[in-house]
């Protein structure tokens, strides 16, 4: 497997890793706010895993293609 490969597949799994962190955390935890606007852990944890997946991911594909 060539590196370019190698960090494709890394940046993959990445998005993976984040949607299992997100069906461990007890849903009273995952959905409590810090204060009026700010957002929970699954509103985070499910931000980061969309920009993974859908910003970053093609970004990086089209840089090393």
């Amino acid at each position: 497997m060539s590196d370019q490969q190698s960090l494709l597949q890394s940046l993959r799994a990445s998005a993976d890793d984040l949607a299992r962190e997100l069906d461990r955390l007890p849903a009273e935890a995952a959905t409590w706010r810090p204060a009026e606007g700010e957002w929970s852990q699954l509103e985070c944890l499910k931000h980061i895993q969309v920009v993974e997946r859908h910003i970053f991911l093609p970004r990086l594909q089209a840089m090393a293609a």
